[in-house]
């Protein structure tokens, strides 16, 4: 029972627990199937890693046994977490969208400032008193 809570709490830790992830190989083939699937929670926990550490942190680690025990885990509810686990995908942005600001950006950050009120000037601007300038004002 302390080494399925030790292993909850690498999984609650999350990624500052990852140097600890190898103690878990030998709990997916534990026979219980409570034990695997807190080694598939704490693998899940430890999935919020960069995207510079790999495919989805340490899942990348442990993916042969993940897989192994998607395939041939005779219960139905350590295949399914496996599954989801392995379906977890980190997504970095890519550098050529870190880098251009396209001309669009500044346009829907002055339509945000003005709340939508259009432009300073023309025919369809509204001024301070929140009216076109060919309506008349009330007396």
């Amino acid at each position: 029972m302390t080494r399925i809570l030790s292993m909850r709490a690498l999984g609650w830790i999350g990624p500052w627990a990852a140097h600890y992830s190898g103690a878990l190989r030998p709990y997916f083939d534990h026979e219980e199937e409570f034990v695997r699937l807190s080694a598939i929670e704490a693998v899940r926990g430890f999935s919020t890693m960069s995207a510079s550490e790999g495919p989805s942190g340490e899942v990348g680690r442990h993916k042969k046994s993940l897989v192994r025990l998607m395939r041939e885990d005779p219960s139905m509810e350590v295949r399914k977490m496996a599954e989801q686990v392995l379906d977890m995908k980190d997504w970095k942005v890519p550098h050529w969208m870190e880098v251009q600001k396209p001309a669009w950006r500044e346009r829907v950050k002055r339509a945000i400032a003005n709340r939508g009120k259009g432009t300073r000037k023309g025919k369809n601007s509204e001024g301070t008193l929140h009216k076109r300038y060919w309506e008349k004002l009330p007396r």
